[in-house]
């Protein structure tokens, strides 16, 4: 009896040791997928690019195929869906006014929501955005820099409730807040490109139309022609009319 008594303690140690050791191998794995995902956020990539990245990781390390991505513009109060999933097959959301849904909990708290069950009571009295309806589990954490709100990230599993745990939660907090400064790195380089472009253009005109007004008054009509490419250069046109 004690043998057998010994034996079953023995079995029930090594089950517990695999499983452990198990539960570290896949924790060290999701952590160099995020040190992956880390790395590709940080270059200077476009929305739709940073997107992507955020949607393929999302769905590997948190082992779901329904997801919802929004963004909050602040100043005009709009909330965007740029990728919504349902069952691996992206469906376009239409984006809303901010409201009181769910969404916005997410985005005032600035704090992850770790659902684990009776969701139907909880948005029994809140805007629902994911076409499929409301899941068995879920995780939704902010994307958020300084101290705004920039948008969300949530993951859902229709078929069984706890399908996300704090662990999951933690990585893909860590994947928003890249995420979050992703975008507004985006956003910042787009606004100075602009701003750029527009000076270099001014910039372009005054000098064309410069030298078209100084050959004017030396050479008078004769420099018409110089006057006319001169403002097609200004103008970044192929043709000028002059009548």
């Amino acid at each position: 009896l004690e043998n057998a008594q010994l034996y079953s303690a023995v079995q029930r140690e090594l089950a517990d040791r695999v499983k452990a050791e198990e539960e570290t191998n896949r924790r060290n794995a999701d952590l160099a997928k995020l040190n992956l995902v880390i790395q590709r956020l940080t270059r200077l990539v476009s929305a739709e690019e940073i997107f992507n990245i955020i949607s393929y990781s999302t769905q590997d390390l948190m082992q779901t195929n329904n997801l919802l991505i929004a963004t909050f513009d602040e100043k005009e109060a709009i909330i965007e869906f740029p990728v919504c999933l349902v069952d691996g097959v992206k469906v376009p959301v239409p984006g809303r006014l901010a409201s009181d849904g769910f969404i916005e909990t997410v985005l005032w708290e600035q704090r992850p929501q770790l659902l684990k069950s009776a969701l139907p009571t909880t948005f029994a009295n809140q805007q629902w955005d994911h076409p499929r309806g409301i899941p068995s589990s879920l995780l939704a954490v902010p994307m958020v820099v300084g101290d705004r709100s920039v948008g969300v990230i949530s993951v859902l599993d229709y078929e069984k409730e706890s399908a996300f745990d704090e662990v999951q939660s933690g990585l893909l907090s860590t994947i928003a807040g890249q995420a979050g400064t992703a975008l507004e790195n985006t956003k910042l380089f787009q606004e100075i490109s602009q701003a750029l472009e527009t000076i270099e253009n001014r910039e372009r005109f005054q000098s064309n139309v410069t030298n078209a007004v100084a050959q004017l008054s030396q050479k008078g009509s004769r420099s018409i022609s110089f006057l006319l490419e001169s403002i097609a250069k200004a103008a970044k046109c192929e043709r000028v009319s002059y009548l």
